[in-house]
């Protein structure tokens, strides 16, 4: 079991996230009628008047569209449909989030704009076959792509990238050298893969990936494979011949390890105002799925000049489709992680 500090994943009760001010909840309950929907968006709504926040974040199952059959309902109760993950597997089930935002939590016009422009320039872009891809992979003779799952990391590695976090994420809401701890510890949960480079043994890039099973009220149990962490050396360009593609590389191996595990969903939350983090996830495959609203608390560099600045970021949802995870455990057999 994740150590919820740290999980992305919510709860099966409505989760209070003090550092987030906002209400985190993956309903197991499955959605296929008004009644059940109307009992969740209340618990949540009451979870949420209770603790003050300023946002409530719920994820609903279902088999049908919520918008084409609840739409007023959702509406009437406060909350819109921000995404949906509809990969055409899980017997056709989809994850739906449903996103409440308090007056002091909202978008700005033109803000919401450049946010839509930039999505639209990352998929205006053709997306790369598998094969291409792997021709990438096999080109980079100077790095080597390596499992960490569950492997504890050398002193001055754990150091490299606690600093590397710092260098990506100026502002985080929790410590990353406890989480490293966490990460070594639950194989079960979290998969990681470094790309270290040859020529002066240091890891060049990171990601990981939090494994999580919801089991709904209908029987049925999925497996979430969630994006949690990717970075790269931003100094790597000074002292090493080759960088380009790095984020993507690791994320493409995440993915082949998770498909190999079987996994339902695989998605990721990538912050809305950079175009690196959207464009390394479509190209690797993943659809856009849509935005959650100031989701969360997080800072660093942005491609967008904000007109009303926020300490709360919104995330971009980008997802697998079936075929092409199943594509890629094919592409794994002939690029083996280490």
């Amino acid at each position: 079991m994740a150590d919820r500090q740290f999980s992305a994943f919510g709860s099966t009760e409505p989760l209070f996230d003090p550092k987030g001010d906002r209400i985190r909840w993956c309903c197991p309950e499955f959605v296929d009628d008004a009644g059940k929907l109307t009992r969740i968006l209340e618990t949540a709504r009451h979870a949420g008047a209770s603790s003050g926040v300023s946002r409530i974040s719920l994820r609903a199952f279902s088999d049908i569209d919520l918008a084409e059959h609840f739409r007023r309902l959702i509406v009437g109760s406060g909350f819109r449909i921000e995404a949906v993950i509809d990969p055409g597997r899980t017997d056709g089930c989809r994850m739906t989030y449903l996103g409440w935002c308090g007056p002091g939590r909202q978008d700005h016009d033109t803000d919401a704009e450049a946010e839509r422009l930039l999505v639209k320039s990352v998929t205006s872009q053709r997306m790369p076959e598998i094969h291409e891809l792997q021709q990438e992979v096999d080109a980079q003779e100077v790095f080597d792509l390596v499992d960490y799952t569950g492997k504890p990391f050398a002193p001055s590695d754990a150091a490299d990238l606690v600093a590397m976090h710092r260098q990506n994420f100026p502002r985080f809401p929790y410590d990353f050298e406890q989480k490293l701890d966490i990460l070594r510890q639950q194989p079960e949960t979290y998969l990681q893969v470094v790309l270290r480079s040859r020529l002066d043994g240091k890891i060049h890039a990171f990601s990981n990936l939090e494994l999580n099973t919801v089991r709904l009220s209908d029987g049925r149990a999925f497996v979430l494979a969630e994006y949690d962490n990717t970075m790269k050396r931003t100094d790597a360009r000074k002292d090493h011949p080759t960088v380009d593609g790095t984020g993507r590389m690791v994320r493409l191996q995440l993915a082949r390890l998770a498909a190999a595990r079987g996994v339902d969903f695989c998605y990721s939350e990538s912050r809305s105002s950079l175009v690196a983090i959207n464009r390394i996830s479509y190209q690797i495959g993943m659809h856009y799925g849509g935005k959650l609203l100031k989701h969360l608390l997080i800072s660093g560099e942005t491609d967008i000049e904000y007109r009303a600045p926020s300490r709360f970021e919104s995330m971009n949802i980008w997802f697998f489709e079936t075929g092409r995870l199943a594509s890629l455990i094919q592409a794994a057999l002939s690029q083996p992680c280490q």
